[in-house]
């Protein structure tokens, strides 16, 4: 992958890949998808650990928040796994300016690249998301979700529309960050 822009990737063949999506961390006895997915890198002796000053957070009994860091218009969001996944879910980021909602956005969470079914046991994993947000000073939070229906639709111009039923949030929303961006 050699682009990436809010949800589309760029991939070049023989590129040299400039971004990852997910990765898993130290405390892993296995790496996620072995060698047959490279998106997810193996642990090897330089391995990353997950941030010790942050407090976890369960989201729900296969999902706990373990905190994030800001790298330029990367943030790498940690999470403990608890295999297999009972739910497909969602991360939906929300940016404030205090007064109104400036950007939010719904994501699939971990990049939907969580969801096999054959793991399991407890996994630290990094999901990495850039952001298209304007220049600004926001509030950014985070909540995950579960969706209740929805599909696609036809818009009046015959372009194609998701459409989401419900919002089913789980746990509570957290609270990332004050960004001052200008």
């Amino acid at each position: 992958m050699i682009d990436f822009r809010d949800t589309a990737a760029l991939y070049q063949k023989g590129a040299a890949d400039r971004f990852t999506l997910i990765k898993t961390l130290c405390g892993n006895r296995e790496p996620l998808f072995g060698s047959r997915e490279p998106l997810l890198p193996t642990e090897n002796s330089g391995c990353e650990e997950l941030p010790a000053e942050k407090e976890i957070t369960e989201l729900a009994s296969d999902v706990s928040f373990a905190g994030f860091n800001r790298v330029g218009g990367e943030y790498q969001l940690f999470w403990q796994i608890n295999f297999p996944l009972k739910e497909i879910y969602r991360l939906k980021l929300t940016a404030s300016d205090g007064q109104k909602i400036v950007y939010q956005k719904i994501y699939p969470f971990a990049w939907d690249l969580l969801a096999d079914q054959s793991l399991s046991g407890k996994k630290n994993i990094q999901a990495n998301y850039w952001l298209g947000l304007p220049p600004g000073d926001y509030e950014l939070k985070i909540q995950l979700l579960k969706l209740g229906g929805g599909g696609i639709e036809l818009d009046p111009i015959r372009s194609t529309a998701n459409i989401i039923d419900q919002e089913i949030p789980v746990g509570p929303e957290i609270n990332l960050e004050l960004i001052a961006d200008r």
